[in-house]
């Protein structure tokens, strides 16, 4: 049982200190801990992005209990999260047979090309690294950390659907109540997590029935009644979603989706008529609402409707009707979602709950001296300064001032260099008429890149009605630093203009080389390494000398 004493974040904090360890020993071979026997990362259809993952895969050493496959899409239009699921369903069973009702799935969705997080748009936001530990974390393995109460809560035969950008932490008794599935789930069970109204209108709520749970205070399953997607505070209370929790109004939102067998069947069933799939279809949007017990829900008797009849959306709806959908609570639970800049640099940065909770680092695997900000897989030389609200990845800065509330990643500035105040740079590898050129892209921290008209660092830009993922701004250069330096001057221009011999977001991710930016990241490594190194060396040498001041100190070439 809890320590009442300590408050929920601490709760968290621990239990989730206490999963990584679990997670280190699954990787040192132990197996007595319940595990995922396949685990699947659905892409984008995109060699480029496919061969990408499966390099950063094979670098992270993962556990050798689960088999990892990275899955494209089908060749076509996007198919959103989904029809990704589906497919890799039916490639699972193809391969699996029968044998697959026996195995524990995690499917991620790691998708491709993100607009919203554009740092990770090309290596993916699945392996961005967290400043966890020595040497970080990849949100991979914290996913793979994270979930594994569920591969134990869960019965052995199912698959758990995740997406690449939240995080769910939470505090799991030991000892699960006995009760808390009175008969095996067949259909689909969701883990949620209470959150307040808020916050609530930006995902799916779930409505529960008053004295229908299973468990105890502190992990209880429940039949659903409805699900809302993104409802208004006015509907979640007229559905009868909200609760009362520590004296606040409350309600369940979604996180990660398990399909037990029933709803496996009836997924690929499903598959088999939409086949080819050509439009998108959301696990969460689409596949959730038809669970719900009560007939008509708010989405059959308003959205359904509005469907047309051979849609994929609605026959998915009229295909999963009546298959159970069944609430596993986790009172003791918070999501945190990574999928857009303010968000990313708040929580790891700007002082989130977040931090706190995983007990992230302001200073890691970074060689120079220590910053306010947070700085990881980077190589500082003197006179850089990165404020307490900035945050560095994968960069070489020489001489640079970082401005308050600013990101950096993947970028080699030589400086002497002022970065404005909350922007994001970030450097990408192209191929443009096979030569590797770079280049480096910019945009304010709250700039909207998918709307109309286009901004940049908060100003109009000239010569263009679109947004700003297709405005060609950017300047191709031969090497990283130049790259920068084009765009730092961009960035503080009164009115910057558009000009057809210039690169877009878009167009960058039409040509990128992942791999030169892997290759990056790989030399930064290895630079940091050299130094760690270094460093201890000359504390052994000072140590035997009885000085602090060694003169013959190894160091590598710089930066």
């Amino acid at each position: 049982m809890p320590d009442e004493e300590k408050d929920v974040v601490e709760l968290i904090g621990d239990y989730t200190a206490g999963l990584l360890d679990k997670y280190q020993r699954i990787k040192d071979g132990d197996k007595s801990i319940p595990f995922w026997d396949q685990v699947v990362l659905c892409c984008t259809d995109d060699t480029r992005i496919e061969a990408a993952f499966e390099r950063s895969v094979a670098a992270l050493s993962l556990p050798s209990a689960a088999r990892y496959r990275v899955l494209p899409d089908p060749p076509g239009v996007r198919i959103e999260g989904g029809g990704a699921t589906m497919h890799a369903l039916a490639k699972l069973r193809e391969e699996f047979g029968d044998q697959l009702d026996e195995m524990r799935v995690l499917v991620i969705q790691a998708g491709g090309f993100s607009k919203r997080l554009v740092h990770h748009a090309v290596l993916g936001k699945l392996f961005s690294v967290l400043p966890l530990g020595e040497r970080g974390l990849s949100v991979l393995e914290l996913k793979l950390a994270m979930y594994l109460p569920f591969a134990a809560l869960l019965p052995r035969g199912g698959m758990l659907t995740t997406s690449c950008d939240d995080l769910q932490l939470c505090w799991l008794p030991e000892q699960p109540p006995d009760d808390l599935f009175p008969t095996k789930p067949e259909g689909f069970v969701t883990p949620s997590h209470p959150a307040p109204l808020s916050t609530a209108v930006n995902h799916g709520v779930y409505v529960l029935p008053p004295g229908e749970k299973s468990g105890n205070q502190y992990v209880f399953s429940a039949p659903c009644e409805e699900v809302l997607q993104k409802p208004s505070e006015q509907l979640m209370r007229e559905r009868g979603a909200v609760f009362m929790q520590d004296g606040r109004e409350t309600v369940q939102i979604d996180g990660a989706v398990w399909a037990g067998p029933a709803a496996m069947r009836a997924l690929e069933a499903l598959y088999v008529r939409l086949r080819p799939l050509n439009e998108e279809v959301s696990v969460w949007r689409d596949f959730l609402p038809s669970g719900g017990r009560r007939r008509p829900g708010h989405y059959e008797s308003v959205e359904v409707p509005r469907l047309p009849a051979d849609s994929a959306r609605r026959i998915t709806f009229d295909a999963l009707l009546g298959v159970p959908l069944t609430v596993l609570a986790v009172p003791r639970s918070r999501f945190y979602h990574l999928g857009t800049l303010p968000e990313y640099l708040h929580h790891l940065a700007g002082g989130g709950e977040l931090a706190r909770v995983l007990r992230l680092r302001r200073w890691c695997h970074a060689r120079g001296q220590p910053q306010d900000g947070v700085v990881m897989y980077s190589a500082l030389c003197p006179h850089s300064r990165v404020p307490a609200s900035a945050m560095v990845e994968f960069c070489r800065l020489q001489e640079v001032e970082v401005g308050d509330g600013s990101l950096l990643s993947h970028c080699h500035i030589e400086g002497p260099e002022r970065v404005p105040a909350h922007v994001l740079l970030h450097t990408a590898a192209v191929t443009w008429r096979g030569r590797r050129q770079y280049v480096a892209l910019g945009m304010g921290m709250r700039d909207p890149v998918k709307e109309a008209p286009a901004l940049l660092a908060g100003r109009p830009v000239g010569h263009t009605a679109g947004p700003l993922w297709s405005a060609r701004l950017f300047e191709a250069a031969d090497t990283m630093a130049q790259a920068a330096a084009a765009t730092l001057r961009r960035l503080t221009e009164a009115q910057p203009q558009v000009a057809d011999d210039l690169w877009s977001m878009e167009d960058v991710m039409k040509h990128w080389d992942p791999m030169a930016m892997l290759d990056f990241r790989d030399e930064l490594d290895r630079l940091v390494d050299g130094v760690e190194a270094a460093d201890k060396l000359e504390a052994v040498r000072s140590e035997m000398q009885g000085s602090g001041d060694c003169k013959q100190r190894a160091e590598p070439n710089g930066v």
